[in-house]
């Protein structure tokens, strides 16, 4: 691993081998799925990312509670706040993505 120092971030690391690569991807695949959104319209300063659950999904509030009325969604309440985890917002993408597809081979199957 080879230290970089960068103006802007401090330290970086940069990757000298495919082991060091591996271990980099790995260290930011687990920031970012140990991530949290929560409704509100104010990001929270310092996290490095935006909290907001309602830019993370692109919808709004009240289709938030919609999808969480529904089932789709997963929140973890914490102090009356709604928190989901972004393991629970890939869960609820993944299951978008699946309703495509199977719509997608239905309308197929139809036009043959």
């Amino acid at each position: 691993m080879k230290a970089i120092y960068n103006a802007v971030t401090g330290l970086d690391l940069a990757p000298v081998n495919t082991e060091d690569a591996s271990m980099l991807d790995r260290i930011a695949r687990q920031a970012v799925e140990s991530r949290r959104y929560r409704l509100s319209t104010k990001q929270t300063p310092g996290l490095g990312y935006d909290d907001r659950l309602t830019e993370r999904l692109g919808v709004s509030r009240n289709t938030v509670f919609k999808l969480i009325a529904q089932g789709r969604l997963h929140p973890t309440p914490i102090d009356g706040k709604i928190i989901i985890s972004e393991r629970a917002i890939r869960r609820f993408e993944d299951g978008i993505f699946s309703m495509m597809e199977a719509a997608t081979e239905v309308s197929h199957a139809l036009a043959a």
